[in-house]
């Protein structure tokens, strides 16, 4: 099992001995690796999820990591001036 990845006995869900005496193991769901596709699509609900709860103006601006600086936030505090 070592030599196919598996560090933990606990995330093994089956193992068979195939005809050809070589292992075979499936691993728990949680136990899986996150692939690339899962990842774009986890990415993808979390930022809708996001944008869904920031003000328009916020959510058009997401992208744009100087427009904080850009905008007019009236009156800093007095540490600050």
């Amino acid at each position: 099992m070592r030599t196919s990845g598996i560090s933990n006995m606990d995330d093994i869900k089956t193992a068979t001995i195939e005809p050809n005496g070589e292992l075979g193991d499936e691993l728990k769901d949680d136990a899986k690796p996150l692939t690339k596709k899962e990842f774009k699509k986890l990415m993808d609900e979390y930022m809708l999820g996001v944008n869904k709860y920031q003000p328009e103006s916020k959510a058009e601006n997401a992208s744009n990591v100087f427009a904080e600086i850009k905008g007019n936030h009236g009156n800093h505090p007095k540490y600050l001036q």
